[in-house]
């Protein structure tokens, strides 16, 4: 049994990890990093893949799932792409989404096509729905799927073998922060612990209570002394644009909410996926009939309608992915509405390189990639003018603190921390080393592609336990395979 990582190491972005055994291999997510330029997973070392399995439906973990079909990696024998309903519905839209700006990308760099549409359209065909604590064997292994609380659908899965337990996290959300996901699920027992790092030098969020006064707090100062300015958010497309829809309707906020884009089409899956929801949520919905997101707010269907509302002396908000500035309609937004009047806040994660993380960072100049009246993609260099505020602390990522909980709760002998920059993977990997509770855990920053043995040392005691627990698993895994038969 043994593991690589095609993309992931030291940064954000291109999640994907083989796992193989001597006859199986399987590709834990498949993603890019967004930029100046798309990077993609290093699949060079990949071939044969009898199966895929998702964590959630962010572009980067799932942006480069259609190279599979376009550069034959797969086996004769390949069994699908597995992840949650929600996780199904929401890759549809993302990666549909993501064919249309690959395609810009590639005529605007003068690229050579890495798939086309029919490569994506199989993608899609091959997608397969699995709920959540279900099991599932592909080959060697057997799957399940636990709540991470990161997004709608998301989850962290267990992978059990003869040779151990490996748990992959994808991405965990914090400890109760989200307004409409429950949890990650804790407890998850293994071998082999592979956790994502992004805030791993985040020792703790502010809380969350905190954070969302914050943010009110700005919109309703903002809206008192510009009382007829544009407040533009940013938001990716799904999970932060609704946490804020929730936030703004509870909170019943006085003031216009516009959205436009992708949310247009992700809203609708959050409506047809409540029971994947909080209970909170679920009651909301269940008792009244009210949608839990969609207060008075009203979407953008057409340009008309988007210079109107920039163009009209009423305040309003502006919801409207991406949430780093480097696609989607918010660059169209922040071009037009580029005035001192108005205020842009950033509420996302923002990645090295991006339009966001520049301005966040002080850059008064940036260069960006946005839509014109006739739909067509250009660029325009524009000197920051307007107002700009950042909150922190809104990330459906966990902080420090959480993913070291969430790793002593695992139990596991080794780690390998991913999806995080140099400095948050080196940060959260001293302070997992120092921990008293995981003293005894080997904690690995992985390399790009290069193979890692999973083998479980035992000692003494350890091997009769070792032992019966394996028996125990594989009394399991035979149950199931009759059940199956019978069924």
């Amino acid at each position: 049994m043994e593991i690589s990582f095609s993309g992931g190491v030291c940064e954000v972005g291109r999640s994907c990890v083989l796992l193989k055994s001597e006859d199986t291999r399987i590709l834990l997510d498949c993603g890019i990093k967004l930029g100046e330029r798309t990077k993609y997973p290093s699949l060079d070392h990949v071939k044969g893949v009898d199966a895929v399995i998702l964590t959630h439906a962010h572009i980067d973990h799932i942006g480069a799932l259609p190279l599979l079909f376009s550069m034959d990696k797969r086996s004769p024998d390949f069994e699908g792409i597995f992840c949650t309903p929600p996780t199904v519905a929401l890759s549809h839209v993302m990666l549909r989404d993501g064919w249309k700006l690959q395609q810009v990308e590639w005529e605007r760099f003068n690229l050579p096509k890495l798939y086309d549409y029919e490569d994506l359209v199989e993608c899609l065909n091959n997608f397969k729905a699995v709920n959540y604590h279900s099991s599932f064997d592909v080959e060697d292994f057997t799957f399940t799927f636990f709540e991470s609380g990161h997004v709608l659908g998301s989850c962290l899965v267990k992978i059990e073998s003869h040779e151990g337990t490996l748990v992959y996290t994808g991405d965990i959300g914090g400890f109760y922060r989200s307004n409409h996901l429950n949890p990650p699920e804790t407890g998850v027992r293994c071998d082999w612990l592979i956790m994502e790092s992004t805030y791993g030098a985040t020792l703790q969020h502010p809380a969350i209570r905190q954070v969302q006064n914050n943010l009110i707090e700005i919109i309703r100062n903002y809206f008192e002394e510009h009382p007829t300015g544009k407040i533009l958010i940013p938001a990716f497309a799904f999970a932060r644009s609704q946490e804020l829809m929730r936030l703004f309707s509870l909170r019943n906020l006085p003031y216009p909410v516009y959205y436009d884009g992708m949310i247009k089409d992700t809203q609708p899956v959050y409506d047809a996926h409540v029971a994947y929801m909080n209970e909170e949520v679920k009651n909301q919905f269940y008792q009244t009939r009210q949608n839990p997101f969609l207060g008075n707010f009203t979407p953008i269907e057409t340009m008309e309608q988007r210079w109107s509302v920039i163009r009209d002396k009423k305040p309003a908000i502006i919801l409207a992915p991406s949430g780093m500035l480097n696609g989607g309609w918010s660059p169209f937004y922040f071009s037009k509405l580029n005035r001192p009047e108005n205020l842009l806040i950033l509420v996302s994660y923002q990645a090295e390189g991006t339009p966001g993380r520049l301005i966040r960072d002080g850059e008064r100049k940036v260069t960006i990639t946005l839509l014109n009246d006739d739909y067509e993609w250009s660029d325009e260099q524009l000197d920051v003018k307007i107002g700009v505020a950042s909150i922190e602390g809104l990330t459906a990522h966990a902080s420090a603190n959480d993913l070291r909980t969430f790793a002593r709760s695992c139990k596991p002998e080794k780690i390998f921390l991913v999806h995080g920059e140099a400095k948050e993977v080196e940060y959260l990997s001293q302070m997992l080393k120092k921990d008293k509770i995981l003293k005894d855990a080997e904690v690995v920053v992985p390399q790009i592609e290069k193979g890692y043995e999973l083998k479980v040392e035992m000692v003494g005691k350890d091997v009769l336990k070792r032992i019966i627990e394996r028996l125990d698993s594989l009394e399991e895994r035979i149950s199931r395979i009759e059940n199956k038969l019978e069924e």
